[in-house]
């Protein structure tokens, strides 16, 4: 389990990250669940895009549920607890889920 980007492009992709706003954020069992305003949508999903071929050892689905754009990351193992480390930072709320 290891990101593939350097550290240059791990600034600017915290930044595209952090642009995105605070999220709604659940803790999953294997990974976490972003929610963010349906207009993040689009960077939400290119986003996603660019972390699956830095960070294969997850996955990254997006959806739409009525006005929000929701970002599942999921791993295994260890992985999990790192997904929960990095991507937690961007949480407002937080609600355990089971999932």
């Amino acid at each position: 389990m290891k990101c593939t980007l350097t550290s240059d492009e791990l600034v600017t992709r915290g930044e595209r990250w952090r642009a995105l706003g605070a999220a709604d954020v659940a803790d999953l069992k294997n990974g976490l669940r972003l929610s963010f305003p349906a207009q993040a949508e689009p960077e939400l999903r290119e986003l996603a895009r660019l972390e699956r071929e830095c960070c294969a050892f997850a996955s990254w689905d997006v959806v739409t549920q009525g006005d929000r754009a929701v970002l599942e990351i999921t791993a295994e193992g260890e992985a999990v607890a790192a997904v929960q480390a990095l991507f937690g930072s961007l949480r407002t709320s937080s609600a355990s889920s089971d999932e």
